[in-house]
């Protein structure tokens, strides 16, 4: 049985999020890249403090423990 799945049309990263997050408000583009690599770090520890991480808008992510 298949199932379709969506393929990304193209990738982005950080500097790029950052360059188009400056355009939209008063952040420079190196302070947003900051917010997003501290946030980056900030999901990471709690993933690895064993914290369920729930971002409204684009779901939760947990570490699953392996069997």
């Amino acid at each position: 049985m298949f199932y379709p799945a969506p393929l990304p049309a193209a990738v982005t990263d950080f500097e790029l999020l950052a360059a188009e997050i400056s355009a939209k408000c008063t952040l420079t583009r190196a302070d947003a890249m900051g917010v997003l690599k501290e946030l980056e770090r900030q999901i990471l520890h709690a993933l690895l403090s064993g914290y369920t991480v729930r971002l409204v808008h684009w779901g939760r992510f947990a570490l699953q423990r392996s069997q």
